[in-house]
């Protein structure tokens, strides 16, 4: 499956927002299998639910199950809510996908391309 990485803009928390998804396709529409949203900190001071440099979980989406889920989001007033029974179970989910993703070779493929 293609794998796709892109800024998407800011996420709940005003910092940078990265989609990261497999893509297949059924009946001609573009399936995500799946979909994750972080925030990626770049301050070295920045936000205490979001280390420095750290990929925090915002959402989790896969279209074959017709699964959605927020784990940060904005709720009334500009307020952003945090759903830590959430977000813990999606770190760990990213780690994983992050070691398929290598052993995939996607990795070994970037690394080419900027060579």
């Amino acid at each position: 499956m293609r794998l796709v990485i892109e800024y998407i803009g800011q996420g709940p928390r005003g910092l940078p927002a990265i989609a990261v998804a497999h893509y297949y396709e059924q009946n001609g529409d573009a399936m995500r299998d799946p979909e994750m949203v972080f925030e990626v900190n770049p301050d070295e001071e920045g936000l205490a639910s979001c280390k420095h440099g750290e990929w925090c979980p915002v959402s989790f989406r896969q279209d074959s199950l017709d699964v959605y889920l927020e784990a940060v989001f904005l709720c009334d007033a500009n307020q952003v809510a945090i759903c830590p029974k959430l977000v813990v179970p999606l770190k760990e989910f990213a780690r994983e996908w992050d070691r398929n993703i290598e052993q995939q070779g996607f990795l070994k493929v970037a690394q080419g391309a900027q060579s």
